[in-house]
Formats: C-alpha cells, structure tokens, sequence
C-alpha cells in the first residue's frame, strides 16, 4: 500500500478535505483548495511513509550515504510498525498548520471570484492583504513546535528549512547555533518590512508559495473616478505601469463600457498602442482610435480653441457650460502666459474669451488681432452681439482703457511668441475644429495624445497638455445633460503631469472634481514630489483616492507614508527586477492598506502588433478625419492673420518673419 504513488495522492486529497472540513471553511476558492492540496503533496514526499530509495548496491556506499541509509530504514521500519497512528497524527499536524493560516486570511480567500463588470482588476500577492502577516506566519511557525513531531520524526525536513531560516533571521551563524545567547527574533519583533516576511521565514517551504500566490483586487469604476497619483522614479517602470493598466481597460473599451484618453510627450507609450493590431484594419477597435500626432507636420490637426460647444438644453445648463467654459480658459491662457493669471489679465481673458466666441471662426489668430491697439475697431461689430450688457460696456468703455495697455502688450507679445512655432500657428489657425473631443469620449474611443517635447520644447508642451486637459474638462461638463448612467465611463492616463499643472493652479481642484462628478477618472503621473510646489502637491493628495508609488527616494516615501498607512521602508522596499516591477499601491476603501503591485516588463510590447502597412492605412484614415492637409491651413491662415499683417505672408499664405519656417 505505502509503495503506490497514487495511494500517496489519495491520501493528499484527505487530509486537504479534512483541513476545510474542520475549519468549516468553504470551498468555493479553487485557488486555496489548489494550494492546501499541493501543499499536502509536497510534504508526504518528503516523508518515509512512501516509496522506496533507488539504491544502487553494485556499488559501495560511502560512509555518509550509509549513515543516511540507516537512518532512512530506521525511520521507515518505525512508520510501518505504528502506520496508522503516525498517519493519522500526520494528518492532525497538517490541519493544524493551515487552521493557524486560516484566521489570518481574508474572507476573500474563502470565495469563488465574483464577476464584478463595473471594477477594475488589479493582482497583488496575499500577503498584501493580510491583517498583520507577521502574526500570520508566527501562527503558523507556532504549529511546529510539538513534541510528537520530533517524537516520530515527522515533518524534518520541513522543520529543518524552519529552523535554519529563524537563526539566519535572527543573526545567529551556523556554528554558533548551540552556544549563542542571542534570543531567535520572531516575525513579530521583526523590522523588516511585512510583506518580506514570508520570504524570510518560509523560504524554501511549500507554504511561501500561498503567500506569494496573486490575488485578485477589484477597484469599483466610482472608486477610479477619485483619480489616482503615480510617482515613479526615473527608470523603475513608470511607462510599463501605463502600459500594463491600458491594457487592462482596453478590455472594458472593446466591450463598450469605457474610453481611454491618454496624454504623453515622450512618445514611446503611444507609439506602442498606437501600433497595437486590435486598431488594425481587420481589429476589433479599427474604428474606435483617435491618434492626435503633432509630428505629423504636413498634416496638422485642425484644433481651435474658440470652437467649443457651448449649447445646452435649458438655459440654466447652457448658463452652468458657458460659465464652465470660461473658466477653462483661465487655464489655458495661463499657460498661454507661463504663470497662472493676475487679476488684471483674468478680467481681460474672460471678457475677450466671451466675444470671441460670438465671432465666427474665431481663432487664435483673432485672439492676437484683437491685443493690437487698434483690435476693437476689427471686431466692433460684433460686441453688440454680447447678450451681457455688462461685457458690452467692458468694451465700450474699458478695453481700449491705459489701465488694460500693458496687460494686452505682454499678452500680445506672447502670443508672438507662441505663434512663431508653426506646429502651433498650422494646428491652432484653422476656423473649425475637427476634434469633437467630447463626442469621441462618449463613443468609447481611444484618444492618444503626443505632447512631443521633442517638437514642441517645453513651454510648447505645456501649453498644448493644458489645452487637452481643458477640453477633457469641458467634455465633462457637457455630460451634465446626459443621465448618469449613460455617462461613458472615461480613464485619462496623463504622464509627466507637473507639465500641465503649474505651481499654486488653483484649477486642479476644480478639474478633478468636474472629472469625478461626470465619471471621468484621471492618473497622473510624474517622477519625483518636488516637481510640485507646496500648494500643487496638497491638490494632488488631496483629490487623488488612488496612490501608486515605486522607486522613489527616502524623502518621498515619508511624505506618502501617512496617506498610505504603511511605513517609509515599505515603500521604498519596492524592487525592479528583470521581468517586473513593484509599486506600492494604496486605494481609498479599497486595499486598507498598503499593497504591492506586480507590473510586468512588455505586458503590451507582447500583444499583437499591426504591419507597417496598416499602420499606414490607419494614418491615412486619420488625417481625413481630424486633420487639415497644410496648404489648405496655410489658406485659412492669411484670411484670419489680419490685413494690418498681410505683409509678411507670401502668395502662398505662408507668414514669413515673425513666422519662422522650421520645417522646409
């Protein structure tokens, strides 16, 4: 009977029935069912109970192979001769290790996983979500210490891996063991982080791999729409972090339950969705991206920041969206000047905001025109047209006021300045946007969104992320009109964040919360905390419910610690390594804690890609779509550049100094 392997596998499936049986545990969880049984398994093979050793005795043993011989047959001739009463107080040992285990693990272990269509997946390893998983493994040590098993010599194997892990924990040499003074540390007196536990004091045990083992969180969609902040240091995995959670709502896209916008200017993580074949001709999702590439230089996206919808159904939501609008522009213009707005410049900016948006095919041209010192005659038509008796008489009697002279000459002169980029005189010159941003969203699309540093220097990256994150707000406010469960769950990945969001903004606050009340969820990442100022990093702590950190200095861990509820050291314990990643995750009401997030390397690099050919086809489509072949921009542009400006344009509408071609 105890020769026959398959006897020894019965027997497993016993005593791991008798484990749940005693517990009164259910077994609705295959994964911890798996465990206990494999478990089981492990430590009957290093028993006597079955089996035979090969030998071979053609040749001599040496003296130590023999002493183990001996000792093997000794141990064998004992098991058989009580067979059953050693079996059974096997088993009754076995029960007892995973009856320790038990009160420490969540109820979660104990269930089938529950399909849940509204939540966001995420994995980290049990010991994550343990309680105290120092006291979890003290239990568990706690079940080897009886005289039986040293009595019937069960379980050595196991209880040597046991011992020798608690003297190296505890700092005692091997040949020291028997003489040292120095008290075995116990989990629970240990300062290393918790979640190393298991693998200090269970290395080499069959039990490391349940602590190990990944468990599946939920994070509900309302919980996302809280918005999440990513530090990562430089080189520990922040674009594959992207990659990898992309990846994961490109399942919730192709089901048609979420969009996705993202926001980059480095270029790599859109080039590597873009490329993906699921947006292929042939893709599920050939039809459902949107790839806004500044690069694409003969082709310019036809943007205009005046070409906002600001129609509502009654005149109190259009009132709520017109005064949202506004007060999106106070953002973007900030950018416009590289600080946030002064007083002074907030009334001109709001009031000009409010005319040009009565002027047909308003663009940033017009903006421009209308800081000349001649700009209210060009356009005085149209101030009667203001339904504010208030701004007419801002016009009227205001404007053209010393008190406005300089401010309109400093903006004047940044918008030169700007302007003398042609990427941005091309993309923000054109009469009509093509980008209908919030009707993307709502149909479930894939927005990517190249800030190219490369191209657009810094200042021109800034200023193009703001006007996004404006839009994606003003998309958001749009939806107040749209019940809320037919609000298009949308998740905006923004890397490089402090890019767009500038030192004492006091639009933050505002944007996310927009973002949160119309189910538009945004993670904003970035690589270190002194990127923000004081008043921008309270912003972000304050409205983000989601905290995702790795590889970061001392100084930030500190400073995330509280928030997390977990200690510095476990922050920075968070590890690269060849294949992944750590990230200290912590989800409001989600984790209690602090969790670790695996991230593997080429999580997307390994999903399907599309042939050049397609890719070519896809850009082929796009460009119809949303942008603007460039000497047709260059036609629009001398028609809005002004007759005052005109001599500067050639025949072609190609403005020469102060526009200074770049790409010819």
């Amino acid at each position: 009977m105890f020769a026959d392997d398959e006897c020894m596998h019965r027997i497993a499936v016993l005593v791991a029935a008798q484990v749940f049986s005693r517990t009164d545990a259910p077994t609705e969880n295959d994964t911890l069912i798996e465990h206990v049984g494999e478990t089981a398994v492990s430590l009957l093979h290093q028993e006597v109970f079955f089996g035979f050793p090969a030998i071979n005795w053609d040749v001599p043993l040496s003296l130590e192979d023999g002493v183990a011989l001996r000792n093997y047959l000794e141990r064998k001739r004992h098991f058989l001769l009580y067979a059953p009463d050693i079996l059974e107080l096997w088993c009754d040992r076995f029960v007892d290790m995973w009856i320790a285990l038990f009160k420490h693990l969540p109820d979660r272990m104990f269930k089938a996983k529950a399909l849940n269509r509204g939540a966001f997946e995420l994995s980290t390893p049990l010991v994550d979500i343990l309680d105290d998983p120092a006291l979890a493994v003290e239990s568990l040590l706690g079940t080897f210490a009886h005289n039986d098993l040293e009595q019937h010599s069960l379980f050595e194997p196991l209880l040597a891996i046991v011992n020798d892990n608690l003297f190296e924990a505890s700092g005692i040499a091997f040949e020291d063991r028997a003489t040292s003074r120095r008290p075995l540390l116990l989990p629970s007196k240990s300062r290393e982080p918790a979640h190393q536990l298991p693998e200090i004091y269970l290395s080499g045990t069959p039990f490391l791999k349940l602590f190990e083992a990944e468990v599946s969180v939920d994070v509900p969609d309302e919980t996302r729409f809280e918005h999440a902040h990513v530090v990562a240091g430089t080189g520990h995995g922040k674009t594959q972090l992207f990659q990898y959670l992309i990846a994961k709502d490109l399942e919730q896209v192709s089901a048609g339950r979420a969009s996705i916008v993202v926001i980059d200017s480095q270029g790599d993580l859109i080039d590597n969705i873009s490329h993906l074949d699921v947006f292929g001709p042939d893709g599920g999702l050939h039809d459902r991206i949107v790839h806004i590439d500044p690069t694409d230089v003969a082709y310019p996206v036809a943007l205009n920041m005046f070409d906002l919808n600001t129609e509502a159904p009654t005149p109190l939501e259009q009132e709520k969206l017109l005064n949202g609008v506004l007060e999106l522009y106070d953002y973007i213009f900030g950018s416009l000047l590289g600080a946030e707005l002064t007083q002074k410049q907030g009334v001109v900016f709001r009031y000009v905001a409010r005319l040009l948006l009565m002027i047909p095919g308003a663009n940033i041209q017009h903006l421009r025109r209308l800081m000349e010192d001649d700009g209210l005659e060009q356009f005085a038509e149209y101030i009667p047209k203001l339904d504010s008796p208030t701004a007419r008489a801002f016009f009227e009697t205001e404007f053209n006021s010393r008190e406005f002279d300089a401010t309109k000459k400093q903006v004047r002169r940044r918008l030169w300045g700007i302007l003398e980029n042609k990427t941005f005189e091309h993309m923000f010159s054109y009469p009509h946007t093509k980008l209908r941003l919030s009707e993307e969203m709502n149909a479930g699309k894939v927005i990517l969104i190249n800030t190219s540093k490369d191209l657009l220097k810094q200042n021109g990256t800034e200023i193009f992320g703001r006007f996004f994150v404006a839009l994606i707000t003003q998309a958001a406010l749009e939806r107040a009109s749209i019940p809320k469960a037919q609000r298009m769950p949308t998740h905006v990945y923004i890397d490089e964040a402090n890019d767009y969001f500038q030192g004492g903004d006091q639009n933050l606050p505002v944007i996310l919360e927009q973002a949160r009340k119309y189910r538009i969820s945004m993670t904003l990442a970035h690589q270190y905390l002194d990127q923000l100022d004081g008043k921008l990093r309270s912003s972000f702590a304050a409205n983000t419910s989601t905290k995702i950190i790795g590889g970061v200095s001392d100084k930030d861990a500190r400073a995330f610690a509280n928030d997390m509820r977990t200690s510095p050291d476990t922050i920075t314990a968070m590890r690269k390594f060849d294949d992944h990643a750590e990230f200290a995750i912590s989800v409001k009401n989600v984790t209690g804690g602090t969790m670790r997030l695996r991230v593997p390397f080429g999580y997307m690099e390994r999903m399907t890609r599309m042939s050049d050919a397609d890719f070519a086809q896809l850009r082929s489509a796009q460009r119809m779509r949303y942008c603007v072949p460039v000497d047709e921009v260059r036609s629009a542009l001398s028609k809005s550049v002004g007759a005052n400006d005109m001599s500067g344009v050639d025949n072609s509408g190609h403005a020469g100094d102060p526009f200074v071609d770049t790409y010819e």
